[in-house]
């Protein structure tokens, strides 16, 4: 399991996250508008695997990090679809 400290928050814009125990990655989150009404979320996701198993498994790691990139990505859009706070249910 993998635990990350945020910071460098500008709310309502952008945050910075690394982790603080499991694997070693660091990355950002950013709203940038587009348009009225409109904005481009920028993910930035690095992650640094080590040992010989994590190197070896590294291209399923990063096809599984996608993924769940994708996956928040849709949660965002859903997010900022309705007006109603919405339960995490990814623990």
């Amino acid at each position: 399991m993998n635990v990350a400290r945020i910071f460098d928050v500008d709310p309502g814009r952008s945050f910075a996250w690394r982790t603080v125990s499991g694997t070693d990655a660091d990355g950002t989150r950013t709203v940038v508008p587009s348009g009225p009404g409109r904005c481009r979320v920028v993910l930035r996701t690095v992650s640094r695997p080590s040992g010989a198993l994590e190197t070896v498994l590294r291209p399923l790691v990063a096809r599984a990090l996608r993924r769940q990139l994708v996956t928040s990505t849709g949660r965002l859009a859903d997010l900022l679809r309705t007006d109603e706070p919405v339960a995490r249910t990814d623990a």
